[in-house]
């Protein structure tokens, strides 16, 4: 241990919002913690083949969700957050299309809690509502 640090990247698209490529929103929220991709091998697929290495990071999985993620701490930080951004994603200076995926200034506020249209496997997942189903199943899945 020891040899490698973890480089986390690809942040705009940690909460569900990766779609594309046959994806829905079950498949996201759904995605097994041993087996964070699908498509060819990655070399996170290989350190998660060695059982030191699957515990430690499973281990480190269960830190986060009684930490960071746990619902009062993640709502309370994800609320925060979306008021810092707020009124410069739909301010007078504003993002405006094609720069944003949103239909309206309404749209960016409901996003936090709740799904957007359209409806079904392709809707744009809620935030809060996204990582409350993401923690329940890794809670099921961990215990």
């Amino acid at each position: 241990l020891g040899r490698f640090r973890f480089i986390s990247w690809d942040h705009n698209l940690s909460f569900g919002l990766f779609l594309r490529a046959g994806r829905t929103t079950d498949t996201i929220v759904f995605l097994p913690p041993g087996r964070p991709f699908t498509g060819h091998p990655r070399l996170v697929e290989r350190v998660l083949a060695d059982p030191a290495l699957r515990a430690r990071y499973l281990g480190m999985l269960r830190d986060l969700l009684d930490g960071p993620l746990a619902k009062p701490t993640f709502d309370a930080r994800a609320g925060a957050l979306h008021a810092l951004v707020r009124p410069y994603v739909i301010g007078p200076e504003g993002e405006v299309h094609p720069h944003t995926l949103l239909g309206s200034p309404e749209d960016f506020d409901r996003s936090l809690t709740e799904s957007l249209p359209p409806p079904g496997a392709l809707r744009t997942i809620g935030l809060i509502e996204f990582m409350d189903l993401r923690r329940a199943y890794l809670r099921a899945t961990l215990d």
